[in-house]
């Protein structure tokens, strides 16, 4: 008998305890005007109602903790008497949660003007986010990854998270392509139609968060197997006129040594960069006080590099993105509108004219304009988000000018006709929270698309010299979701998230055919989480699982004209497991086991348009340790995943063998394939020292290894890919008018030159891009 008691009181003293855990509120205090001067003797307190009062205090490091919080909705009030600095925010806190929340104070009462604030709340394990408080300076130091290499945006930055990888095709991620991605810029899609790639990759300076999830919880992240990538642009600011001026160089002289390729010389390819670069600058602020305020950026963007070929030594690329946004609260209106203009015409030396005998090569353009009408606000205690947008992109190849002396004759095949794309979207959103049998946070949505590809038949496909008439074909695209997460009043009960989405693609072939039925599918989701499930370790335990599906781009359809059997959505059936652990210094240790069971895969349709693509396997471990609030003036995030993607029946799966095109950048449904990379480590560290005569000067490094790809019928893997970046930054802060930010980067520090793809004969093809320097400047006002 004394044996069944004992037990029992340990039973109810360990969970007793655990059920008496409170919240903490934690974070640091600093100067606005010098954010890294913490301020020490800061009064904080949790006002939790009239006669409850949680004081604390800042100690010399700013840093404050506020232990044992009761959950519910309450404010807190930060005091300097000294300099009469105020301060107060209201907080949601839930039952044992451990909330961050870092301000910057000035003197003088006026609360409008004294606190900059930011809520940490735990990241699903799912996720990896960049924005102002999350590593914010990483969109700015990594290689330009997007928008063939000259560009930092959404991919540059990416790169880091665990399982992703990054090719011409977007960006990959457990086992799916970059074309099964789902890119979106301020919650409207900016996925091609008719090519799956992501069309406007908007830059680095106009980005003002991304975020990339995947395996998710919410319903609505279910419509792409893979990636799901949410970009927002830089808010409008209705309190001031503030704004920015910014300039990046990569001089051609300064990079490292290249790996010569042995390849037909007749094929021209890049033997090194001439310059890369790009300047610009932004400017926000209130035309109407309160009422309405406008967003304004501009950024060109220019590349040079040098060809093997003797009539054109080299290749230009030359774009320029500009942005224009207004935001309108009007009176009597429970929200705000938001009005996006976006345009992106780029021109570039076509790699096809280096072939010709033309003196004046040729010139490949393609524009990009991105439309958007966003309504957010609030219908009583319901939230509501609702858009409405028009991406549109159309490109043409300008026929070779006949120079003074120059040849008669200068035709050549159009490989890639003029062409043009539309996607016509709509979306909507409500969420709203419910007391009933403890917290339900319920939402719902839908999302239409209307989709056109349309294109003049090509001189090779007609056989003449001039290009055939023009051949459209259409799709629709319509998505539904709903979504329940509850947490149970009951103690040590797991919280349930349980939704489920409905997809369906509908293609109009050009011929006029039947319509194909695509993607047409039911998805469930279904997770349990385990917050602290044994007393005095901050832990989580989750388990979960979902199904998505993608879309299939509408230049598929005229690839399997001939069998349109073949032509399937991809999807996805994924089990995730894991357990993350939270210190007190908000650092994460988060381990996860997901299986995926992919069928019809997109690189595999690519590869035989004929055939339906056998199903994969995607198993992987990942260890993520993560520390994202200054700690010691130290802030890291290092991930390891071990992976395997087999194919059925045909074992590990291979890379494609490299195919030389001459399409010189033109959209093509070439490489964008997957393969099986089994080991990825991945380390970005970035290091604040002390102030030097009122400069601050911060150290970063990241590193990405990452086992070689397996090719097609080679015997071997290729080598280990290993890189290292390094960047130095020196920010000084010109007191409540602005600050100034120069920067080096090192990219690729030692020069390292795998192989990263060969031919069919075995030939390399393909090298690690070469140590590059980038020399940036910034002023912000």
């Amino acid at each position: 008998m004394q044996q069944p008691l004992r037990f029992l009181v340990l039973w109810c003293l360990l969970f007793g305890a655990a059920a008496r855990a409170g919240g903490i509120l934690m974070g640091k205090v600093t100067r606005a005007d010098s954010p890294w001067d913490a301020v020490p003797g800061v009064t904080v307190t949790a006002v939790l109602g009239p006669d409850d009062l949680r004081p604390g205090i800042t100690d010399e490091h700013g840093e404050y903790r506020l232990e044992d919080l009761p959950p519910g909705k309450f404010f807190v009030i930060f005091d300097k008497q000294e300099t009469a600095s105020t301060a107060t925010r209201d907080i949601q806190l839930e039952e044992g949660q451990t909330l961050r929340m870092d301000v910057r104070l000035v003197e003088g009462p006026d609360e409008a003007e004294t606190l900059e604030w930011g809520f940490h709340k735990t990241l699903p394990p799912t996720r990896f986010q960049v924005n102002g408080r999350f590593f914010p300076s990483l969109k700015n130091q990594r290689p330009a990854r997007d928008q063939g290499n000259t560009l930092r945006s959404v991919d540059s930055v990416l790169e880091l998270a665990a399982g992703a990888h990054v090719s011409n095709a977007g960006l990959s991620l457990h086992g799916a392509s970059g074309r099964e991605a789902d890119y979106r810029l301020d919650g409207l899609s900016t996925v091609d139609p008719a090519f799956g790639t992501n069309t406007l990759p908007l830059h680095a300076g106009f980005l003002d968060s991304i975020d990339l999830s995947w395996s998710g919880t919410d319903a609505m992240s279910g419509g792409a197997t893979g990636a799901r990538i949410d970009a927002t642009s830089t808010p409008t600011a209705f309190r001031v006129f503030s704004g920015s001026a910014f300039m990046s160089w990569a001089p051609g002289v300064l990079e490292g040594a290249r790996a010569s390729l042995a390849s037909d010389e007749a094929i021209p390819h890049t033997t090194s960069l001439g310059n890369l670069g790009d300047f610009g600058g932004t400017f926000t602020g209130p035309i109407i006080p309160k009422r309405l305020a406008v967003y304004l950026g501009v950024a060109p963007i220019l590349s040079r590099s040098r060809v093997s070929s003797a009539t054109t030594p080299f290749l230009d690329q030359r774009g320029v993105q500009a942005i224009a946004k207004l935001t309108f609260k009007p009176r009597g209106l429970p929200g705000s509108l938001d009005l996006t203009f976006i345009t992106a015409p780029t021109e570039w030396t076509s790699a096809l004219a280096a072939t010709s005998e033309a003196s004046r090569p040729a010139s490949a353009h393609s524009t990009t304009t991105k439309t958007g009408l966003a309504f957010t606000g609030s219908l009583g205690e319901t939230e509501l988000q609702a858009r409405v947008g028009w991406l549109h992109r159309q490109g043409d190849l300008e026929a070779p000018r006949n120079e003074p002396g120059a040849p008669t004759t200068t035709d050549f095949a159009r490989t890639s006709p003029p062409f043009s794309t539309d996607r016509y979207q709509v979306n909507a959103q409500v969420a709203r929270t419910l007391t009933l049998l403890g917290n339900h946070r319920l939402k719902a949505g839908i999302d239409a698309e209307a989709l056109r590809y349309a294109h003049a038949t090509s001189r090779v496909d007609t056989g003449t010299s001039v290009p055939g008439p023009e051949v459209r074909t259409r799709g629709t695209v319509l998505g539904a979701y709903v979504q329940d997460s509850w947490a149970p009043p009951f103690s040590h009960a797991p919280d349930l998230n349980v939704g489920v989405r409905y997809d369906a693609q509908r293609i109009l072939p050009t011929d006029g055919g039947p319509t194909l039925h695509l993607g047409e599918q039911v998805s469930p989701r279904l997770e349990l989480v385990f917050d602290d499930p044994l007393p005095l370790i901050n832990f989580r335990l989750f388990a979960r699982y979902g199904a998505t599906v993608s879309l299939l781009p509408l230049s598929l359809a005229e690839r399997t004209a001939e069998n349109p059997s073949a032509l399937v959505a991809p999807t996805s059936r994924d089990v995730l497991l894991g357990l993350r652990h939270l210190s007190f210094g908000l650092s994460h240790l988060t381990v996860t086991y997901l299986h995926r069971k992919l069928a019809a895969p997109m690189d595999g349709l690519l590869r035989t348009p004929a055939s339906r693509a056998p199903e994969r396997r995607y198993e992987a471990l990942s260890v993520v340790f993560q520390q994202e609030h200054d700690f010691e003036n130290l802030r890291f995030h290092l991930s390891y995943t071990r992976s395997s993607l087999t194919e059925k029946g045909a074992g590990r799966v291979r890379a494609p063998f490299a195919q030389r095109t001459l399409d010189g950048g033109w959209p093509t449904l070439l490489d964008a394939s997957v393969s099986d990379r089994p080991d990825s480590i991945k380390l970005y560290v970035v290091r604040n020292l002390p102030s030097f005569h009122a400069w601050r000067p911060t150290l970063s490094l990241s590193y990405i290894g990452e086992s070689g790809a397996w090719m097609e019928e080679a015997p071997t893997r290729l080598p280990w890919v290993h890189t290292i970046d390094a960047s130095a930054t020196f920010l000084y802060w010109i007191a409540y008018t602005g600050r100034v930010t120069l920067e080096l980067d090192i990219l690729n520090v030692f020069n390292f030159q795998a192989v990263t793809r060969t031919d069919a004969l075995g030939v390399p093809a393909e090298y690690q891009p070469p140590r590059q320097l980038r020399l940036q400047a910034r002023y912000d006002f």
